[in-house]
């Protein structure tokens, strides 16, 4: 399974969503989108945001929800825009193993260089909306 987290106001997902959802396609993977906190597999975190603890870990139950349904999980960020020769990590990562990316800083503006070079090469100046919400 592909699965993100992106739950509020979140303009940027029009685009990055278009991504996601064709590398699942591509991968055969089922996609999940959790965009609500009253989402199934944020159950275990709403049980323990009701016990006062703290949601910096909201992640966590929602990975284990999925994990429990499925052998392999791939978590990606909302904001994060997939390439079209992004590999098929799911056959690159042993399903007994953790895969993970650790992400370097970048230069202030980097994101909206490549957000807008994105909404160019995909002509998304038609679809207003997505225009004017995250191009």
């Amino acid at each position: 399974a592909v699965v993100t987290l992106s739950t509020g106001k979140r303009p940027h997902f029009a685009v990055t969503g278009i991504t996601l959802a064709t590398f699942a396609r591509r991968v055969g993977a089922d996609l999940h989108v959790v965009d609500t906190l009253g989402h199934p597999a944020l159950a275990g975190f709403n049980a323990s945001a009701q016990a006062g603890r703290s949601s910096h870990f909201i992640k966590l139950p929602m990975l284990k929800h999925f994990l429990a349904e499925y052998d392999q999980v791939l978590f990606v960020d909302d904001d994060v825009l997939l390439s079209p020769l992004m590999l098929d990590v799911f056959s690159q990562v042993d399903c007994r193993k953790v895969g993970a990316v650790v992400e370097a800083s970048h230069v202030q503006g980097w994101h909206t260089m490549h957000a807008k070079a994105f909404c160019e090469i995909y002509d998304l100046k038609r679809d207003r909306k997505v225009w004017k919400q995250t191009c």
